[in-house]
């Protein structure tokens, strides 16, 4: 029995591999018994001092505001040494009229695979004169506007009189626009109503106002 191990020892022809670099070992390829050919990657190693990767769906309303090289904020991560900046920016192929895709580069010791990321990116301190929510903004064949309504005194008592207000997209995100033309923060804007609405129209304010 021992001549037997002995010549199975020597039949041997296991051989260890050695990672070129420290990492982690995110992925097997192969299992017991499978044959390893020379093309044929058995594992996949993620390099933690070359960083990562992360790919995220935005719209080209939102694209207006960042550009490849910019640098983001990294809003659920404490690590001291994280960082991220905007790869690059390209057409989202499923949907490339309306949808793009940004690739992040993420470095930092603490970040891991499979980690859940917030990032914050673009101008912040930006000041924009009016921001609507995004159901008040209309548009038709003319471009852009919203609906405004205007007090009208008469002696029987005041009466609301719609008016359309071309406006201008300057930027977007999920909920709300800033726009800019002749309308103001001040302005009571109409974000929904129980029918369709016309310039010039007069209306009744709902009670909840």
């Amino acid at each position: 029995m021992r001549l037997q191990v002995e010549k199975l020892k020597d039949a041997d022809d296991s051989a260890s591999i050695t990672a070129p670099a420290d990492g982690i070992l995110t992925n097997i390829t192969i299992k017991e018994g499978d044959a390893v050919t020379k093309d044929n990657p058995i594992a996949t190693i993620q390099l933690a001092e070359s960083g990562y990767e992360v790919e995220t769906t935005i719209s080209k309303a939102e694209g207006q505001l960042i550009h490849a090289g910019d640098e983001a904020t990294m809003e659920n991560v404490w690590s001291a040494d994280a960082t991220a900046s905007v790869k690059s920016i390209k057409p989202d192929p499923n949907d490339p009229a309306k949808n793009l895709i940004v690739k992040f580069e993420v470095k930092g010791e603490e970040i891991s695979i499979g980690q859940t990321i917030q990032f914050a990116v673009g101008s912040k301190s930006s000041r924009y004169d009016c921001i609507v929510p995004n159901n008040a903004l209309k548009e038709d064949s003319k471009g852009n506007f919203v609906l405004v309504v205007k007090v009208k005194g008469t002696p029987l008592g005041n009466r609301y009189i719609i008016k359309r207000v071309d406006v201008t997209k300057q930027a977007s995100d999920t909920t709300k626009t800033a726009v800019s033309g002749d309308v103001s923060e001040y302005d009571n804007i109409v974000t929904n109503s129980s029918k369709r609405l016309e310039n010039g129209q007069q209306v009744r304010l709902s009670e909840k106002q």
